[in-house]
């Protein structure tokens, strides 16, 4: 893909990654490598996932091998942490974005969890406005390198104007099976 001249971006769980010998273009092939870490903290993490903690260690230690490799061949490449905010997370704001910025990430950005059934999932934090204070607590760690970015403009119960979003209609995506849709 960047050969022919696109940008090429991926979006991960983290779990598994490339061979080492191999990672160093891989990521040179990139514009984006965002990760999805269910959580700030390990025990969030096995919560939130039904895996152990050992998992969370092993993204951790993806993340930053990632990160390695990027500073070592000052590659433009822009690393993200993503965390979909659930009752189960909830209170992991303030440590997601301290492990965002350990970890040496771009920006780390936390956002709601979206469902498409007309029944609220019991896992939905039912009122984003009483974690208000920890979201500005996670924002402070932002800097000049480093953003820690609150979807907050989604958190307001903002109905869409419209039945159908096409925009999915535009985003290739393999499974883990290495199906492509």
């Amino acid at each position: 893909g960047k050969k022919a001249g696109l940008d090429m971006a991926v979006a991960s769980n983290g779990l598994v990654l490339i061979k080492d010998e191999k990672l160093k273009n891989f990521l040179d092939s990139l514009v984006l490598v965002r990760f999805n870490l269910s959580a700030g903290r390990a025990d969030s993490y096995a919560s939130v996932t039904g895996m152990s903690e050992n998992h969370f260690k092993k993204v951790v230690e993806n993340i930053r091998k990632c990160v390695r490799v990027k500073k070592e061949n000052n590659l433009k490449l822009t690393i993200g942490i993503l965390m979909v905010l659930i009752k189960e997370n909830e209170t992991d704001n303030e440590a997601f974005a301290v492990l965002g910025q350990e970890l040496g990430a771009d920006y780390v950005q936390i956002k709601q969890c979206t469902y498409d059934s007309k029944d609220k999932p019991d896992y939905i934090v039912d009122d984003y406005r009483n974690l208000e204070e920890s979201m500005q607590k996670a924002e402070a760690y932002s800097t000049e390198d480093y953003n820690v970015i609150v979807k907050r403009k989604k958190m307001n119960y903002k109905q869409k104007r419209y039945d159908h979003c096409y925009g999915c209609n535009f985003i290739i995506q393999i499974s883990g099976t290495g199906e492509v849709y």
